[in-house]
């Protein structure tokens, strides 16, 4: 039915209805300001402040203001060389008067080191997933995996842990109370993760109810799904590219893309980060694979759907080109991923710079079943260990694929 049909008058009065309900549902404009300050109580320029849309920075003598609504997040990120004492966001609706933000001294001692996690699918039986005979000794597995898991990662004594996504195991299925309880059980398994920690979300721990994507649950409980986090020489980009995608037969489906909103994001990012700094963006969905190929398809691009696990070119990025556009002249060193359960890496050696590829395996395996399959070949569950050096000669972007042994397996 369109508002010709429905005649003038109407289709005014529904209008305005219309409107009336998008501003009862949107937040309170509000002005978030500060000052930012180290150790000795001295201005610290360059903290970047951001409500997962609009960006700033605080100036020379420390200062900030950004326009936002009390229903978002404001995320605070430190200069690299430096921490943020206490959390890094907090909601808009909770801040009363000026902030004002402490920094610590943070300077690597090297290369950056990066541990990232993906794909653990938790649940226990408060929020257990619908498997025919799984019973609530059974349902207590996954977390036990996962803290034997986090042990093993902490070994490495990373500088940052990175979490790409999927934490749960479908809270974008059942209703909306399973939900709930499955993404607070992540919070209490990124709790367990060595700091400091970021994350992002996967399409497994959003809601896509109405032909929307619904980022409350983990927002409350993981904080902001875009931000930035910037060490060793280089910023690490952080950000959900989980909108719905298309599928061939033009029906939407949750297999990546980075939205409009996503996008202008980082738009704005780019404009308070300087141009010659390298550039690392972690999201859940890849780029583009050697195991899902990439989307869009090129005209010529043949495609194979087959019944059995195998080769599809489906589930990357469908955004990917404009979010390279947005890059264009900049020092794009890599993009880091999870979602396809198998770990591999590969570089893109374009005109513009090598750019680094890695995908990290799924701590679960192949949702808890196993080894992943891909084919007649079988993957561990693991995890992702990179070094990030950045010299005068560029930037060297070291991946090194971590297995655990044996896979659990809870299936019948």
């Amino acid at each position: 039915m369109t508002l010709r049909r429905l005649g003038p008058k109407l289709a005014i009065v529904l209008l305005l209805i219309a409107l009336g309900a998008a501003q009862a549902w949107a937040g309170k404009a509000i002005v978030v300001g500060g000052l930012c300050l180290d150790e000795q109580s001295r201005p610290v320029a360059g903290v970047i402040v951001s409500d997962e849309r609009a960006v700033t920075r605080s100036d020379a003598e420390g200062a900030f203001s950004l326009g936002t609504e009390d229903d978002r997040l404001i995320c605070l990120s430190a200069p690299d060389g430096q921490a943020i004492e206490g959390p890094w966001w907090l909601p808009a609706s909770q801040v009363q008067g000026p902030l004002t933000v402490r920094l610590r001294s943070a300077a690597l001692a090297g290369p950056l080191r990066l541990a990232i996690v993906s794909d653990p699918h938790l649940f226990d039986p408060s929020c257990k997933p619908d498997f025919v005979g799984l019973t609530d000794a059974m349902a207590q597995k996954p977390m036990e995996f996962w803290a034997k898991a986090v042990n093993l990662v902490a070994q490495s004594k990373p500088d940052l842990t990175v979490a790409l996504g999927d934490m749960c195991f479908d809270a974008d299925k059942q209703g909306p109370a399973h939900a709930q309880a499955q993404m607070a059980l992540a919070a209490k398994a990124a709790a367990m993760l060595p700091q400091p920690w970021r994350s992002v979300p996967g399409n497994h721990d959003v809601r896509y109810d109405d032909g929307a994507v619904h980022l409350q649950y983990y927002r409350a409980q993981l904080g902001p799904a875009r931000h930035v986090y910037l060490a060793g020489g280089v910023a690490l980009i952080m950000f959900d590219n989980i909108a719905l995608g298309q599928r061939p037969d033009g029906k939407a489906k949750n297999c990546g893309g980075t939205s409009p909103e996503a996008l202008a994001w980082l738009e704005e990012l780019l404009e308070v980060l300087p141009a010659d700094k390298p550039l690392v963006l972690l999201a859940h969905f890849p780029m583009a694979s050697a195991i899902v190929g990439s989307n869009p398809l090129h005209k010529s691009s043949l495609l194979r759907i087959d019944e059995k696990p195998g080769m599809a070119l489906r589930d990357a990025d469908q955004n990917r080109d404009k979010a390279l556009a947005l890059l264009q002249g900049r020092r794009l060193a890599g993009w880091f991923n999870g979602h396809e359960h198998i770990g591999h890496v590969g570089v893109l050696y374009s005109r513009q710079g090598a750019i680094s590829l890695a995908t990290a395996p799924a701590i679960c395996g192949r949702w808890w079943a196993g080894d992943m399959e891909w084919g007649p070949l079988s993957f561990a569950p693991g995890w992702l260990e990179v070094s990030v050096a950045v010299t005068a000669d560029g930037v060297t972007i070291t991946p090194v694929m971590h297995a655990f042994t044996p896979a659990l397996d809870l299936h019948p």
